[in-house]
């Protein structure tokens, strides 16, 4: 029997690996295969409802069969929570709150006098046009013609606690913001969003479903488990892949793990790329012996935020609404990192967004596996606070560095994650300093006109810095953009894992090309980047 083989085989049809997929295939002299464990849906009325729309969290539950849920440990005194990501082709951008905000121009500068000059600002905004068909604003920021549409939600749409917590936020100085994608984004304003009439834009659907039939040399191949790449020596020669019951090897001149910054780092760690001690000690063949592999672990943490009861008047339609419409990017009180707190404003409960529409057995269902993963105090909160209002507090760039390491060499084991969060004093100061300023927001004229009042932190835990940080230890979240576990950097740089074309050091025919390959995790939500991040990568291969 024939054996397949490919030009370019890609694992992981999502965010990244989807848009690169789709370039590298505008050549039709390059055969491309791009691989996901989870199904194809070959259009977007083919989706489950909570996949089609961005008002919708059901996805969430942790025993979704598009949801990988990973189990994470946020702190290293325990705190657990289980990280969805997406199990589909069109992965997380399937699955997620929709929205599109890109990094700030100092996030990719910082990355290239790291030694990444190919992702400098000016490098990068070309491709975030290129992707980008913006409904709203025409400027020379953003691109008209691109496949992924992005709207803000408009004033009119907006609820009335969008309307007080805009207006409360300016009242506190903190300029509007009507473009969150303008290099200069600051302050409060509508979130931008590849969200279309509630119908959630997936990549699968923007960069795919147009072009699939026409492109011959263009396969994708959903419920596909790759279990490792393979290697000749140090060369990678294919992927060894579960499909139909069966263990399959396909052959490839390039392979690319476009996985996400868990999965990525976990296949490659599974092909002999990894810390060799860790390896050797499941098993595993060491081809190169890399100690950052699943290392310098980066992402968007909380800590509780602010809780407010306020009666909705009405019922809505969840599946014609975003989950958000506005939000405030600031810089925490005594910090030098610019813009490096993010408060997202919920425009209904998140109970809301779990459990619309499903039947009292599926929330029951819903409910016990998402506790299994809470502290006590989290449990108790969930059940009395759960469908009241928040002002998310987000900290955009921790000190805090996670990883992630294997717990057998069963490719289906899936690795564990530890963040250690809180462990920094800077960060715990700045969720301290911006949780009471979000507090005072909550306290002020806007919202007592709607009726809103505060429930937590309670003024008795906002009374002392020891009180706050106990609430903010037992509220630990995270924000779910992980990052950096693959991380690019120049020769000089003992820790990175690729340079900044992609190549995994130390082998020959292999990339990484997602989230897992940034320095640190981008002071925005981090779906609009991964997708420039697949559209630059293609410019790298020959």
């Amino acid at each position: 029997m024939e054996q397949e083989h490919y030009n370019v085989i890609i694992v992981g049809a999502g965010s990244a690996g989807i848009p690169l997929a789709a370039r590298l295939s505008e050549s039709p002299h390059r055969k491309v295969l791009l691989l996901d464990a989870g199904p194809h849906f070959k259009t977007l009325n083919e989706y489950p409802e909570e996949l089609r729309h961005g008002g919708l969290q059901r996805q969430s539950d942790p025993s979704h069969p598009n949801n990988w849920g990973f189990e994470s440990q946020l702190t290293t005194w325990g705190t657990h929570q289980i990280v969805p990501r997406g199990r589909v082709v069109g992965g997380s951008s399937a699955i997620n709150g929709t929205l599109f905000e890109r990094g700030l121009p100092e996030d990719f500068n910082e990355w290239a006098k790291e030694g990444n000059d190919q992702w400098s600002f000016d490098k990068v905004l070309p491709f975030f046009k290129k992707l980008e068909k913006d409904l709203d604003i025409a400027n020379q920021w953003h691109g008209s013609d691109g496949p992924v549409p992005v709207r803000r939600p408009a004033r009119e749409e907006w609820f009335p606690q969008n309307h007080a917590f805009v207006e409360a936020s300016m009242q506190a100085g903190f300029p509007e913001d009507p473009d969150k994608n303008d290099p200069k984004s600051y302050g409060v304003g509508p979130l931008p969003q590849n969200a279309i009439n509630g119908v959630r834009m997936n990549m699968a659907h923007t960069y795919l479903e147009p072009v699939l039939e026409s492109r011959p040399n263009l396969t994708v191949r959903g419920n596909t488990y790759v279990r490792r790449v393979l290697f000749e020596g140090r060369r990678a020669v294919g992927v060894e892949v579960e499909q139909d019951g069966r263990r399959v090897v396909i052959h490839g001149d390039e392979i690319v793990l476009s996985a996400g910054a868990v999965k990525s780092p976990h296949i490659l760690m599974l092909s002999g790329v990894g810390p060799g001690e860790q390896l050797r000690k499941f098993g595993i063949n060491v081809v190169y012996d890399n100690l950052n592999v699943g290392q310098n672990f980066t992402d968007h943490g909380g800590a509780g935020g602010v809780k407010y009861s306020f009666k909705m008047k009405g019922d809505y339609d969840l599946t014609k609404l975003p989950g958000f419409h506005v939000g405030l990017h600031f810089t925490a009180e005594g910090s030098n990192i610019h813009s490096d707190m993010f408060t997202l404003a919920s425009s209904y409960p998140m109970n809301r967004q779990l459990l619309y529409k499903t039947s009292l057995f599926s929330q029951a269902k819903m409910a016990l596996n998402v506790m299994r993963t809470m502290s006590l105090r989290q449990v108790i909160d969930q059940a009395r606070l759960g469908r009241l209002q928040s002002l998310s507090v987000l900290l955009m760039q921790g000190m805090s560095k996670g990883e992630m390491n294997l717990v057998s060499g069963d490719p289906h084991d899936r690795p564990h994650l530890l963040y250690h969060y809180l462990e920094d004093s800077f960060d715990v100061d700045r969720l301290r300093s911006s949780t009471r300023k979000m507090a005072e927001i909550v306290d002020s004229e806007p919202f007592r006109r709607i009726g809103a009042k505060r429930v937590s932190p309670t003024d008795d835990e906002l009374a002392t810095d020891g009180a706050l940080d106990k609430y903010l230890r037992g509220h630990v979240s995270t924000a779910i953009h992980m990052a950096s576990t693959c991380k690019m950097g120049p020769d000089s740089d003992d820790t990175a894992v690729t340079d900044q074309f992609c190549r995994v050091r130390g082998v020959e025919g292999l990339r990484v090309v997602d989230t897992s390959i940034w320095p640190q995790v981008v002071r925005r939500c981090t779906n609009a980047t991964a997708v420039m991040t697949g559209e630059r990568a293609a410019d790298f291969f020959e």
